[in-house]
């Protein structure tokens, strides 16, 4: 699924049954700040946790999967 703004995603993400927090509007920002490039869990744990404070590597990597289950995104090993 290539979106093209934000609130498409959200949408999205709605119409699955999941909620729209603000970790995962904050982790699709910055995915579409990064214009396709490969990002690293690492890197969009760090981010979250400049703008927002404590964010676990582990909600991290759920809100990933989740992306990649309802077809937001996919993940590479």
């Amino acid at each position: 699924m290539n979106f093209l703004n934000l609130e498409l995603y959200l949408d999205h993400i709605k119409d699955n049954g999941y909620r729209c927090t603000p970790q995962r509007s904050n982790i699709l920002s910055y995915f579409i700040g990064q214009k396709n490039r490969f990002v690293t869990a690492k890197s969009v744990t760090d981010h979250l946790r400049n703008t927002m404070g404590y964010v676990s590597f582990d909600n991290v990597y759920r809100n990933l999967y989740l992306f990649k289950d309802i077809g937001i995104m996919d993940l590479t090993s």
